[in-house]
């Protein structure tokens, strides 16, 4: 595999079906260019927050809530409707989305390896802009991330 190659780790049906799901009625024709299961954070000091799912693409990043079951464990929201959720199903929902054009920044943070932080212009000019700030398992996978999205914008 080249550096300019990127590698699809996870080609699971269940994941790409409840994507799919998630950004209906869009039309999601987009290639997933990296997919990355992190928490997201509020502070750059904080170490526990919501699990997300990442999702870079073609054009866009997103941060997805995802409710799941498999391997003895629950990831729900309190609003989810664990009845309806057998062992093996995966929903997703859209939490945060953004087009590639839109991010003026991305990098680890200084503080921790493993933390990333996208800064994302706000389409409203009185807005500040936004940022996600994103815990990793460790550094390699968030310097991963980090040149994959930098890959993507070029």
């Amino acid at each position: 595999v080249s550096n300019d190659t990127l590698k699809v780790e996870n080609d699971d049906n269940a994941v790409l079906l409840a994507v799919t799901r998630a950004l209906a009625p869009k039309t999601f024709s987009d290639d997933i260019l990296h997919y990355h299961i992190l928490t997201q954070i509020w502070q750059p000091g904080d170490m526990e927050g919501p699990r997300r799912t990442f999702i870079l693409t073609n054009e866009r990043i997103y941060l997805f809530h995802e409710t799941y079951t498999g391997d003895g464990s629950v990831c729900a929201l309190m609003n989810d409707d664990g009845a309806n959720i057998q062992n093996g199903d995966v929903m997703m929902r859209v939490v945060a989305g953004s087009r590639l054009a839109h991010i003026t920044e991305i990098r680890m943070l200084d503080e921790d390896s493993r933390k990333v932080s996208i800064t994302i212009k706000t389409r409203n000019r009185l807005s500040r802009s936004a940022e996600w700030i994103l815990l990793c398992k460790d550094s390699d996978n968030s310097q991963k991330l980090v040149q994959d999205v930098r890959r993507a914008m070029d």
